[in-house]
């Protein structure tokens, strides 16, 4: 098992990707999951690309401790392509980090359900409008024609219900999550 990433016990297992943009960064933190990287934390700093090095390192140093982390002086490497990543952060605000990634967590959850209902309207689309078999609609999701049939049958069913639901359901695990922290 390749444990390069890991720094120091506090921070193992987590890194900061800084993306320069036009006229900010876009800093994502990072937790290592099984064989991959995954996001939990985002957000921007104000650091134009004609801002001197030192202060662009400052904006965002200053920016990563009111997300819950600290970014030590000599953790900086050169920017690649727009990109730096560090692998040296420290967390300073647990409660913070936990709160960031249980937010944006949620807003995730809030987009794939409108990305299923979305995605469960083309399966009805192509059926309905387009006279695609069940069959033809099982080959091209790559599911049984009983999975389009049982999809078929609840999109019929949710058409009575608020089209809503399933984004309540998402807002009001985040509520329980903001009250719980309250």
């Amino acid at each position: 098992m390749d444990t390069s990433w890991r720094t120091a016990p506090d921070g193992a297992g987590y890194r900061l990707v800084i993306t320069q943009r036009a006229e900010d960064c876009d800093c994502q933190l990072q937790r290592h999951v099984e064989t991959d990287w995954v996001t939990i934390q985002q957000w921007s700093a104000p650091c134009p690309e004609e801002m001197k090095a030192s202060a662009r390192r400052l904006t965002l140093t200053e920016a990563a401790v009111g997300h819950g982390w600290a970014l030590p002086a000599d953790s900086w490497k050169a920017r690649r392509h727009g990109v730096v990543t560090l692998t040296e952060i420290h967390p300073v605000d647990w409660l913070t980090i936990t709160g960031e990634a249980s937010a944006y967590r949620g807003r995730l959850i809030e987009q794939f359900a409108r990305v299923d209902r979305a995605w469960r309207g083309v399966i009805d689309d192509s059926a309905d409008i387009g006279y695609r078999s069940a069959t033809e609609l099982a080959r091209a999701a790559g599911m049984t024609r009983a999975r389009i049939y049982q999809i078929r049958r609840e999109n019929e069913a949710h058409k009575s219900v608020n089209p809503e639901a399933a984004v309540a359901v998402a807002a009001q695990v985040n509520r329980h999550v903001d009250k719980d922290r309250g």
